[in-house]
């Protein structure tokens, strides 16, 4: 038996330029690999201090537009606040608290988000 038609077809890919591919690819799932690891154990210690909250949101755009955003985790800002001091140095020597403060400083930008949102909507109505 031979080779498949596109098979026969494909240009030989040479070795150095293989490699070089190879290696790229091996090395960016190991940094993958490396980062979840880093992410899963900072998602576990903030979780383990109590600190994430479910929420839902019902969003109305400008033009009248509802999304529904379900599903999702946010800091509770109150629960922050209440740490014991035990606790938010266990947070700040994890390298936590940098990625808390960014998030409670993030929720204020909903307004914003719904506004852009809108806009992005509005412009895609005018060239449609």
């Amino acid at each position: 038996m031979g080779m498949s038609a596109s098979r026969r077809n494909l240009a030989p890919v040479p070795h150095a330029a293989a490699s070089r591919c190879f290696w790229g690819a091996l090395a960016f799932c190991n940094q993958f690999q490396i980062d979840f690891r880093a992410t899963r154990e900072m998602v576990d210690k903030i979780d383990a201090h109590g600190l994430f909250s479910p929420r839902q949101s019902k969003v109305t755009l400008e033009g009248g537009e509802v999304l529904n955003l379900t599903d999702f985790q946010v800091i509770d800002e109150a629960a922050f606040n209440t740490l014991s001091d035990g606790a938010f140095l266990d947070l700040r020597k994890s390298g936590a608290l940098g990625l808390l403060y960014c998030h409670l400083a993030s929720t204020n930008s909903w307004t914003s988000l719904v506004h852009q949102a809108s806009v992005r909507k509005a412009e895609g109505a005018k060239s449609a």
